[in-house]
């Protein structure tokens, strides 16, 4: 599936098309990132790309057509594509028309996101981006647990009362484990996050730390974990990981229903279980911090 989206900066392209990946396996194709990268590689196009954005200038409609027509001409773009950011004018719409008719491959959708102006500008002026890495998140992201067990501790005590459920917390070490609440889950032992939270054991080492929150009973009605990494880089990385290894493992005394996944600043979030517990933790977490992203929610088949 050939697929655009159009929408203002800040709109959610983004966010969307990482959805959109990971439903139809197509690559998504910024030209935000695609200049990054060529300016980065040194390629012509990177060069003269370069001399255009540090005179502060936009980039010229030739040089991004150019980036994007090599970029549709990848093998990785055979199946379909997202184009997130381009076309942005009329003669990129034409450009990119005539390539695709040259290619035989004609667009599917053209999406147009639309978001109110003031949510634009308040998404805007919170982004920050790494100078480093380049990674870019949101204000909020200051505010965040200083660690995965704080993290959990916050969305448990927002439950009422009545919705509660018997629960404990951390691994088989004694110094962990906790009744009626999260605890501390040793990110030391691969096999035991595998084992107990569906982790994937070679990514223990990409961690700062875990915790761990199970239904008392059966942790297949319920079971959710918080990781803490030590660098954010790692992030598709780890969910994309943490989701196939718990789509696919050979489930014991009881079959969950479905599996979440949520990311926040340094932090990924995964519970699986009975639909409805895993909904309301999910509700929980959303609400009890602001720009946490849904990253999965799907039924465990």
């Amino acid at each position: 599936m050939n697929i655009v989206l159009l929408g203002a900066p800040g709109a959610g392209k983004g966010t969307q098309a990482a959805k959109l990946v990971e439903e139809f396996s197509t690559p998504h194709i910024s030209t935000g990132d695609m200049l990054r990268a060529a300016v980065a590689a040194g390629t012509e196009l990177g060069q003269k790309a370069k001399s255009y954005m540090d005179a502060g200038d936009l980039v010229p409609d030739d040089v991004i057509i150019g980036l994007v027509t090599e970029r549709l001409q990848d093998d990785d773009t055979a199946a379909g594509f997202i184009l997130d950011g381009f076309p942005r004018t009329s003669a990129q719409a034409v450009a990119l028309d005539a390539e695709l008719s040259k290619l035989g491959r004609p667009l599917d959708a053209a999406l147009l996101i639309d978001v109110d102006p003031e949510v634009i500008v308040a998404r805007l002026t919170s982004r920050r981006m790494c100078r480093d890495c380049g990674y870019i998140g949101s204000a909020a992201d200051g505010d965040q647990p200083a660690t995965a067990l704080e993290l959990l501790e916050a969305v448990w005590s927002s439950y009422a009362e009545d919705d509660k459920f018997a629960v404990s917390g951390g691994d088989m070490n004694e110094e962990n484990m906790v009744d009626d609440a999260p605890g501390n889950f040793s990110v030391a032992d691969g096999d035991a996050l595998d084992y107990s939270l569906g982790y994937p054991a070679a990514d223990a080492d990409k961690l700062a730390d875990a915790a761990s929150l199970t239904h008392m009973m059966n942790a297949n009605t319920f079971t959710a974990g918080a990781y803490h990494l030590n660098d954010k880089s790692d992030m598709d990385t780890v969910v994309s990981d943490l989701k196939d290894n718990i789509m696919n493992r050979q489930w014991m005394c009881g079959f969950p229903d479905k599996l979440v996944i949520v990311t926040y600043g340094d932090y990924v979030v995964s519970c699986f279980g009975a639909e409805d517990l895993v909904d309301q933790f999910r509700d929980k977490l959303t609400a009890a911090f602001d720009g946490a992203a849904v990253v999965c929610d799907e039924a465990i088949a």
